[in-house]
């Protein structure tokens, strides 16, 4: 079921389902993960500037925080 950020208050968020019907959800931490697109500017501004230079996770494409860090172990056991 998809739910909505509505509100993030000391006591943690509130979110909307589907219905429109508010839960709020207690958190000590919360933290954002935004953004629909690959962001290689690092990459690139590093580009020739370092002798080996590996890109993984959102720098190379979207995806989901396992496949970033299934792709820095992959590339760690490559250097």
């Amino acid at each position: 079921m998809k739910k909505t950020l509505k509100q993030i208050s000391e006591e943690g968020v509130i979110l909307l389902n589907e219905e429109g019907k508010e839960e709020g959800v207690p958190a000590d931490w919360i933290i954002m993960a935004l953004g629909v697109k690959p962001d290689d500017s690092i990459s690139r501004k590093l580009e020739g500037k370092v002798p080996e230079l590996y890109g993984i996770g959102d720098s190379c494409q979207i995806g989901k925080i396992m496949e970033a860090a299934y792709d820095g172990a992959r590339v760690a056991r490559l250097i």
